[in-house]
């Protein structure tokens, strides 16, 4: 009995003490909220933070905080928090539509679409009218492109609520995608009316106008938003801009000058003013404001590292890495330290390096245009053109008026052979800076190849009376004359490289092949040697030397300087590729197999030294080398057509052969050289062994067709064609063979023929 008495009085102290906590957690959430809500009003968000993260911790499921939470975390510009704490206080109040509709505005600017709609068709299956998700809605339809959609959606918001500022920015889109341009000025006049203490508002009406071209009508609302919001630097940066774009120049710097006088703590106008400078080609005047700048603002580290930027673009590398370094010494994650330390390692090849600073930076800022567009710069220097191009498209998509993306994306499209397209974006570059010397010769490289040859040479004349002694230049006025079929003036230009640097090895092999193709091949060799007179030991002309001794056929002294260039660049692969190159010439194929071995003993994966150390070999009839060579070459790079034919052959002639394997080599030979007649005779026989008739007839005819003195080629489809029992056609194409010239499989085809 006592038992029982004490199990109740155990029981209801538990109860107790239960409530009373339950009493303390609801006190401590509650003046936690309280005192969130408190620094709120005070504006100290940081404080409001922590307070609602109490209250939060305290009871999870505590709805009010979590939303509170989430609206604190838009307002400091981290939306991904903002997302997950909106989210779980719509869940925890699903009668929250705000938090709701919050959480589909940040998938919507998210790009998650899909996620975003069925948000809001849950809203507004809740509530059909409610204004601010029908206001989303309209954008959803806009960017899907359905206007009628879009435009009723947001009148049924405009119904429900006609004091909706926002709304009205939303069907000024709508309308200006129905091509209503009148009718959406009207709609943003009509925000402005509700709100014209809004910023936003404000600034959405002068865009437009600029959008536009209606500068007048900008320049007088962005100057009225100047005289309202007098406080706010951003309508001085709004006009300098709408001055640049007009081109009155001078005005954009007055302008800008007069916002660094009203407002002399912001350093950004003293940025603005820099690139004003450098986009007139006043790099003087630019370094001379950063300069001043940083004596206002000595302990700036933005202005610290524009100015690391803007030696990097003047080509003071030393200093652009001393100044960046210092400022990453104090903050090691400014971006624009970050950015001209990968811009630096990009210069100096080291584009791994590179891509991983440079990815770091766009985890934080993915539509940072200029990290995307050095991204895409150090990809095209490590070869990878397609996701080059990829960033670069990604930069214009961020910041359309970047001229080096265009620029780079120019230079991809020249790669490409798409000379059209690659003028096009050199052309936007120049527009955007007129002083992108790269952008200028892509336009004239462009031309040249679509051979517009007097255009080209306007252009590059032009440009060589701007630059005198820029070498470049006059290289492709060069190649501008050899494609108007002028050789000695290319040759004249040429010659003026040559003089401005004469270690130009490229310029001299210019003025040889001139010479040689205009008959005087010792000529060539002598003005060689005169250039290395006063350069004997440059490798690049002593090789030139050579090729023009081996063409000559004097093979002694060119081997002789092979030797020399060895011991001047012992890791250099022209000399070893071209002494083993004249040594198979001279049918010495054994001294020509070692050649290639001691330079692959240096560099084990030089792809041209694996291929022609693999064909001496095969045809010294060491097939296990070659095999193993072109194996080798694949794993290199696996879609190799050359290497993956001569295996193929290889494999499909042994005693037993993986036919799958040979199969598979000769498809991807074929798919990358369909024109072939070797690759087509190659895959011919591999069908034939697999004895599919009929499918090696077809590739047999195609070799064939394009060579059809080669008896090799006529033997092979002779037997495919009997296979198919297509005897008279098989007979004819033997014949055809014996008849041409002697061939290795002469014997074979006598016994075929004869047997039938």
């Amino acid at each position: 009995m006592k038992y029982k008495i004490w199990k109740h009085v155990i029981i209801m102290l538990a109860l107790c003490l239960l409530v009373v906590s339950c009493a303390n957690k609801e006190k401590q959430k509650q003046a936690a909220y309280e005192r969130g809500m408190s620094y709120l009003k005070k504006g100290d968000d940081k404080a409001a933070v922590i307070e609602f993260k109490n209250a939060a911790q305290v009871a999870p499921k505590y709805a009010p905080a979590r939303y509170q939470l989430g609206l604190l975390y838009l307002k400091l510009n981290d939306p991904g928090k903002a997302f997950r704490e909106l989210s779980r206080a719509a869940s925890l109040n699903p009668a929250n539509l705000d938090a709701q509709l919050k959480t589909a505005e940040i998938l919507f600017l998210s790009h998650k679409i899909d996620e975003s709609r069925s948000r809001i068709n849950k809203i507004l299956a809740r509530k059909p009218n409610y204004a601010p998700a029908l206001v989303v809605l309209s954008n959803l339809e806009l960017l899907a492109k359905n206007i009628p959609r879009a435009e009723a959606a947001i009148n049924k918001a405009l119904t429900a609520r006609p004091d909706l500022g926002r709304a009205y920015l939303t069907q000024a889109r709508v309308l200006m995608a129905a091509g209503k341009a009148a009718e959406a000025e009207n709609a943003l006049r009509r925000a402005v009316k509700l709100q014209p203490d809004n910023f936003g508002f404000e600034q959405a009406l002068a865009i437009f106008y600029m959008r536009n071209k209606q500068y007048d009508k900008a320049e007088k609302q962005i100057k009225a938003m100047r005289d309202i919001f007098k406080k706010s630097g951003r309508p001085y940066m709004m006009l300098a801009a709408l001055y640049m774009e007009t081109g009155r120049l001078s005005k954009a710097e007055d302008c800008i000058k007069s916002a660094r006088r009203a407002f002399p703590a912001k350093t950004e106008f003293d940025l603005l003013l820099t690139a004003l400078y450098k986009h007139q080609g006043k790099f003087k005047e630019a370094e001379a404001a950063l300069t001043q700048a940083l004596n206002r603002h000595p302990k700036s580290l933005s202005i610290k590292a524009a100015l690391a930027d803007f030696h990097f673009e003047r080509h003071k590398f030393k200093q652009a890495a001393r100044e960046s370094a210092e400022v990453l010494k104090v903050d090691n994650k400014q971006p624009l330290a970050r950015l001209v330390r990968a811009k630096l390692l990009i210069k100096d090849n080291s584009g791994q390096k590179a891509l991983d600073i440079l990815n770091a930076l766009l985890k934080e800022q993915p539509r940072m245009a200029e990290a995307l567009y050095q991204k895409g710069m150090a990809l095209f220097g490590m070869g990878k053109l397609e996701l080059a191009r990829k960033e670069a498209a990604a930069a214009v998509a961020a910041d359309p008026r970047l001229a080096g993306a265009h620029t780079l994306l120019g230079q991809l499209n020249l790669l490409s052979r798409d000379f059209d397209g690659a003028a096009r974006e050199a052309a936007v570059a120049l527009r955007l800076q007129p002083y992108d010397f790269r952008a200028a010769v892509i336009i004239g490289q462009s031309l040249i190849r679509k051979k517009e040859y007097r255009n080209a040479l306007k252009l590059f004349k032009k440009m060589s009376k701007m630059l005198p002694d820029n070498t470049e230049i006059y290289a492709n006025l060069a190649d501008t004359y050899l494609g108007l079929k002028k050789p000695a003036r290319a040759r004249e230009m040429l010659e003026k490289i040559l003089t401005l640097q004469p270690v130009n090895s490229r310029a001299l092999a210019g003025v040889a092949r001139i010479m040689s193709a205009d008959g005087d091949l010792p000529g060539a060799i002598t003005r060689v040697r005169e250039q290395l007179r006063s350069q004997p030991d440059n490798p690049g002309d002593l090789l030139l030397l050579a090729n023009l001794l081996a063409v000559n056929h004097k093979y002694s002294e060119a081997l002789d300087i092979c030797k020399r260039v060895r011991t001047l660049r012992s890791r250099g692969a022209g000399a070893f590729m071209l002494a083993a190159s004249i040594l198979k010439s001279q049918g010495r194929s054994r001294e020509s197999a070692v050649m290639y071995q001691d330079y692959l003993r240096l560099n084990p994966d030089y792809l041209p030294a694996v291929m022609s150390l693999a064909s001496v070999l095969e045809d010294e009839k060491d097939i296990k080398g070659a095999k193993t060579l072109y194996q080798h070459a694949l794993k290199l790079n696996p879609e190799l057509p050359e290497a993956a034919n001569n295996l193929a052959w290889i494999i499909s002639h042994e005693p037993k052969p993986d036919l799958g394997e040979a199969l598979r080599l000769g498809l991807i030979a074929k798919n990358a050289r369909p024109d072939n007649p070797s690759v087509a005779d190659t895959l011919g026989w591999i069908h034939l062994q697999r004895h599919s008739y009929v499918l090696a007839a077809s590739q047999l005819r195609q070799a064939v067709a394009a060579a059809p003195d080669n008896p090799a080629f006529r033997y092979h489809l002779a037997l495919a064609l009997k296979g198919q029992g297509k005897i008279d056609e098989a007979r004819k194409e033997l014949k055809a063979a014996l008849k041409i010239k002697d061939f290795p499989e002469r014997q074979d085809a006598a016994k075929v023929l004869k047997s039938m």
